[in-house]
């Protein structure tokens, strides 16, 4: 049974993207909006192309239907929401693995264990994040 370590970071474009938006005061998204104002699918090419892989954040954020109405704030929880559904996703794909018909060799298996304990973490940071978000708690956040 292969399996790819690169698969754990799937999520790591929408968690950049989520960090921009959580530092406002220093981020490079505040310089092109404010909070208030509906964001644009240019804003959104922006801010994508500061990610590790810009294609994939504009076509995620591009494709959830919310973002057009979105402000600032409204897409840091989008954001999250995203993110939080692509490691649901890769959890259970993981567990699938882990506990499907084909058992691997050990190495494999104490991989994929591994990698569920990290999305069960990551999961539980990933709830944390959006109650805060949802509550513009950004102070909070940065001690996240």
């Amino acid at each position: 049974m292969a399996f790819d370590n690169n698969s754990a970071y799937c999520m790591l474009p929408l968690m950049v993207i989520w960090l921009l938006l959580i530092h406002s005061s220093s981020s490079y998204a505040s310089t092109l909006v404010t909070n208030h104002i509906h964001i644009s699918y240019k804003i959104v090419d922006a801010i994508c192309q500061v990610t590790q892989n810009p294609e994939f954040c504009k076509t995620t954020l591009k494709n959830f239907p919310r973002t057009k109405q979105a402000d600032m704030h409204e897409l840091g929880v989008i954001t999250i929401v995203l993110a939080t559904e692509q490691a649901k996703l890769n959890k259970y794909v993981v567990d699938r693995l882990l506990h499907g018909g084909d058992q691997g060799d050990d190495v494999a298996k104490n991989d994929l264990s591994n990698c569920l304990s990290d999305y069960t973490v990551t999961l539980g940071k990933l709830q944390g994040a959006y109650r805060l978000s949802d509550n513009k708690d950004y102070k909070g956040m940065k001690n996240w």
